[in-house]
């Protein structure tokens, strides 16, 4: 190989490095960003699914666990989920086929986990990060507020029904931003 040769293969290994890196770059820039899911795109979702929405409901009020979560992970295996005990044997089979299938159709259709606790089932949408955006339902139709879920930093929550249906977004920075204004942080 000449001399030219060789500066030419090293010129098209060094670009190509360096496309795969901007590449690379660009994916993880879009897939970090948050959707187009704002209030209208999540009650219209919420409408295209309330079927199976629900029957999940039902369901996990039916549930004598105050705390259960379902998400892309541990639907393997015949549909488990685990409590809040992490513990590898604290996992719940289901006792409902029509449940276990509604599951997994609301977590094909691009939700990230649904979740109960207590009285509320979060069905999370979307989430990186300190941010959050999905749906939430309270069974005694209250509004879920810090105290009602310790922890859940709600910043923006609409009703999406009269049900006890809402819509919510939870930002962990923007909640302490207003825990520090009202001087409780």
């Amino acid at each position: 190989m000449g001399g030219k040769s060789i500066i030419k293969l090293v010129l098209i290994v060094l670009v190509t490095q360096l496309l795969s890196v901007v590449l690379f770059l660009s994916f993880m820039l879009v897939s970090s960003m948050p959707p187009r899911q704002g209030f209208e795109e999540m009650r219209a979702c919420f409408n295209r699914n309330q079927e199976a929405i629900l029957v999940v409901r039902d369901y996990l009020l039916s549930r004598n666990e105050p705390f259960l979560r379902y998400d892309r992970h541990s639907r393997r295996g015949g549909g488990t989920m685990p409590t809040r005990d992490i513990s590898l044997s604290a996992y719940t089979t289901f006792t409902s086929e029509e449940a276990r299938d509604a599951m997994n159709l609301l977590l094909r259709m691009g939700y990230r986990f649904i979740e109960k606790e207590n009285d509320f089932i979060v069905l999370e949408r979307w989430g990186r990060g300190n941010v959050s955006i999905g749906i939430m339902y309270s069974a005694n139709r209250s509004l879920p507020t810090v105290h009602t879920l310790p922890g859940v930093p709600i910043t923006r929550l609409e009703y999406l029904s009269e049900e006890g249906w809402f819509y919510y977004e939870f930002d962990h920075n923007e909640f302490r931003r207003q825990m520090r204004e009202e001087g409780r942080w």
